[in-house]
């Protein structure tokens, strides 16, 4: 029996990398886990991987997370399979959608950057307030370290990661009444492919050379902190922007 046992969690971005990692600590825990991602195949490799480290069988709903109404009809699917309980909300996805210089990103790039890393979250967490206030659970989002420095070629990414931890700030505050935490975490470099590590090797060598621990992060540490910080044992962290980043913001 797991600390997760009797409890339930929805993770988005659940095919790969943090949330693949998150959704199968959070199955090897004894959690209920609804998974939403945009390939079918790819979250019913997740699932099995959920069922493998204990799980009962996940939900799983493929959906495009920036298209608003089918977000919002998936929503409604995980709400009827969860019985209307929710206690964690994992909002994991996300990515790079265009990498260009700022004055060569169209307004439907900034766009669908905003629909991703901020209206997805919203909307998730708005359609499943009432799930989450059944049980005084928590909101967990993913952002980047990219929301508090410059990133060349990636703007719209860092602004919507940005305005994901300021929403997380005011969800805090205005959801706290409800016995609702939210909290963001921004990771830093995270062995994902996120990056390829054969195209991406100078950036990646660069990266590194910036951090202090010289190591880049597993996408298993990551979700370890998804966990405690939608555990209830951490009820007085809420509000909170925790970074893990082997000390790389820190770094003068």
């Amino acid at each position: 029996m797991g600390e997760w046992t009797d409890r339930s969690a929805l993770v988005t971005g659940a095919s790969r990398g943090i949330g693949r990692a998150a959704a199968i600590a959070l199955a090897g825990a004894g959690a209920r886990v609804a998974l939403l991602a945009r390939t079918r195949a790819d979250l019913e490799e997740t699932a099995a991987a959920c069922v493998a480290a204990g799980s009962h069988e996940p939900i799983t709903v493929p959906v495009d997370l920036t298209d608003g109404a089918a977000l919002e009809a998936a929503a409604v699917e995980v709400v009827a399979g969860l019985s209307g309980r929710l206690d964690l909300l994992a909002n994991v996805a996300g990515g790079h959608l265009r990498m260009a210089k700022l004055a060569d990103l169209a307004d439907h790039d900034w766009q669908e950057s905003w629909d991703l890393h901020v209206m997805a979250p919203v909307r998730l967490a708005r359609a499943f307030l009432p799930a989450l206030q059944a049980a005084s659970g928590a909101v967990v989002n993913v952002g980047s370290l990219a929301a508090i420095r410059g990133v060349p070629y990636g703007a719209a990414y860092a602004a919507a990661k940005a305005a994901l931890a300021s929403v997380t700030r005011t969800m805090a505050v205005e959801w706290a009444r409800f016995g609702i935490r939210v909290t963001t975490i921004e990771p830093g470099l995270v062995d994902t492919d996120f990056y390829d590590r054969e195209r991406d090797a100078a950036i990646i060598d660069r990266t590194l050379a910036k951090v202090p621990t010289h190591a880049v992060i597993a996408p298993e540490a990551v979700a370890r902190l998804i966990l405690q910080l939608g555990s209830p044992e951490n009820r007085d962290i809420t509000g909170s922007v925790v970074r893990i980043d082997g000390g790389m913001s820190v770094k003068l």
